[in-house]
């Protein structure tokens, strides 16, 4: 195992990479809230200043799985006071591998943060595509009752919701294979 070096994560945070936080400088939420006046609050009552993501998540695409951004973050966090001060102490001269130990340690971290969000979920993707099975044929069924109009749109909703879930559970599963 690798330790992490003091003022590394403060370093990172100022580098804008550990994502906890969202600073909101768009005045969008005013427009679409009537009641809002000269409040600091948005429409949902966060604080329009820091509006926090308490979930957090990893950012990984099909194409290159984990975020290189994210990479290089994991690179400098893990690296040691050699490698450290050989990058100048800048989290931007992470971009490329700096030694195969720091590599593997980037792999575990960037692996077990993937395993713990998918873990984290409430629903497991099979459930989700047994549920999304479900949903989609309940919905091509012949006979029965007629639908309502809020019926058929809470439905389409779910389905929606119910997709997005699934494509997310099976991106976050696909890349964890290939770490």
């Amino acid at each position: 195992g690798r330790t992490v070096e003091a003022g590394r994560l403060e370093k990172l945070a100022r580098a804008g990479l550990l994502g906890s936080s969202i600073v909101s400088t768009d005045d969008e939420d005013d427009n679409h809230n009537v009641n809002s006046s000269s409040s600091s609050k948005n429409s949902s009552g966060a604080d329009k200043d820091t509006i926090s993501n308490p979930l957090g998540g990893v950012v990984i695409t099909r194409t290159q799985g984990i975020d290189p951004a994210i990479r290089s973050a994991l690179r400098a966090l893990f690296s040691t006071p050699t490698e450290w001060e050989a990058a100048g102490q800048a989290v931007g001269n992470f971009a490329l591998a700096v030694s195969p130990e720091n590599e593997q340690a980037v792999q575990v971290a960037a692996k077990c943060a993937l395993e713990w969000e998918l873990q984290t979920k409430p629903t497991t993707l099979r459930q989700d595509r047994e549920q999304l099975e479900r949903l989609t044929n309940s919905g091509s069924g012949g006979g029965g009752k007629q639908k309502s109009l809020e019926d058929k749109l809470m439905e389409k909703d779910e389905l929606l919701a119910l997709q997005f879930r699934v494509e997310k559970k099976q991106l976050l599963a696909d890349v964890i294979a290939t770490l």
